[in-house]
């Protein structure tokens, strides 16, 4: 048996091959032995689970490491977010107008209404007609794709189409 200082004080395989084990104090080998375990017959197709450490010089396994808290940060994050999106559901349903029509929405139909339908009868084309008349609504810092934008655009499309055929 070889000596290494660097296993802690224990119990190890004496190496026979037997079982028997042999104390280490941590420095060197001592006179302490214990008997082969007594093992009952195994069945056949059950594995026999291997010893943790059969030398002093076999790696010492350490202390577990720290839980994994990310684990524990995701539920209650998710949550969170589903109980945001209730609420904002649950609010927009409450304070949205019943008929879908927003501010921007009635001034694009009012922008329609007026300087839309006749571009409307001029060009024939719907969408060209809202473009011009709402040139001077739609705001420079707005884009086409804002809320405000599509509102209008929405409003003023609807319009054409209820007035434009009349």
């Amino acid at each position: 048996m070889t000596q290494h200082g660097n296993a802690p004080a224990g119990w190890y395989d004496d190496g026979t091959g037997t079982g028997a084990q042999r104390w280490w104090d941590g420095q060197r080998w001592t006179e302490h032995h214990t008997p082969p375990p007594h093992r009952p017959a195994s069945y056949p197709g059950h594995p026999v689970a291997p010893a943790q450490l059969s030398s002093p010089w076999a790696s010492y396994p350490g202390a577990p490491g720290p839980e994994r808290a990310r684990s524990r940060r995701i539920l209650p994050i998710a949550l969170a977010v589903v109980a945001v999106l209730v609420v904002a559901f649950v609010a927009y349903s409450f304070f949205a107008p019943g008929d879908g029509r927003t501010q921007w929405y009635d001034e694009g139909y009012a922008v329609g209404r007026d300087s839309a339908v006749s571009l409307y009868t001029f060009s024939g084309n719907a969408e060209s007609a809202c473009n011009l008349a709402l040139i001077d609504k739609i705001k420079l810092g707005d884009s086409k794709r804002s809320w405000r934008a599509k509102e209008l655009k929405r409003g003023c499309l609807q319009a054409v189409k209820d007035l434009g055929d009349k």
